[in-house]
């Protein structure tokens, strides 16, 4: 406002009339405007380039999370199949153990129930019966007796080999790093995508 007021010396101060400079002046503020709106146009396709990425990632994390979700279901469908097919050979395993028992079970008492009429007969024939009735009977009961002791109710050593079922026990660590190994795919997968 001073210098409205006050006389200067001439070289002080540089102005142009506003009617000289009014159109190079309004053609400046327009190419102002115009690379205005030039960058409102850029910001406003950033803008959707951004939106779009958005959208694409937030459609890709769901897609990845069903898919998570697919594998994992796939993994416990399959380690549900492996579950019962063990525990079907488990049961087959038993069975055919328990058979091979009942039959050395079976035979043992039946010779055990034979041999006990025989000892009983035996024992009877010895107190009662004459020596010369004895002697008729020897041989058969000499026989008889020898096939009795010879008699191995376990002739494929059954008995002799462990009569039990294992299943090893899970070893946490090496399951966590299997399912890392077969879940790493995906986790490399990501790795890699810029």
């Amino acid at each position: 406002m001073e210098c409205t007021q006050v006389d200067h010396v001439q070289p002080a101060h540089q102005y142009e009339l506003i009617s000289d400079v009014a159109d190079k002046q309004m053609a400046i503020m327009e190419t102002l405007v115009q690379d205005a709106r030039l960058k409102h146009s850029e910001l406003l396709e950033t803008y959707k380039m951004v939106d779009a990425a958005q959208n694409r990632l937030s459609c890709s994390l769901t897609r990845a999370h069903q898919n998570v979700d697919d594998a994992t279901q796939t993994l416990i469908r399959i380690i549900e199949d492996n579950r019962r097919q063990i525990i079907k050979d488990l049961d087959n395993a038993y069975g055919a153990k328990q058979l091979q028992l009942t039959v050395i079970d079976k035979k043992v008492q039946q010779m055990a129930e034979k041999l006990a009429q025989t000892i009983e007969f035996t024992s009877r024939l010895v107190k009662y019966a004459a020596p010369t009735e004895v002697m008729v009977f020897k041989q058969l009961l000499h026989t008889r007796l020898q096939v009795y002791f010879s008699f191995n109710p376990d002739s494929n050593n059954i008995l002799q080999t462990a009569c039990e079922l294992d299943f090893p026990p899970l070893n946490p660590n090496v399951a966590r790093q299997q399912i890392i190994s077969i879940m790493g795919v995906f986790i490399f997968f990501l790795r890699i995508q810029p």
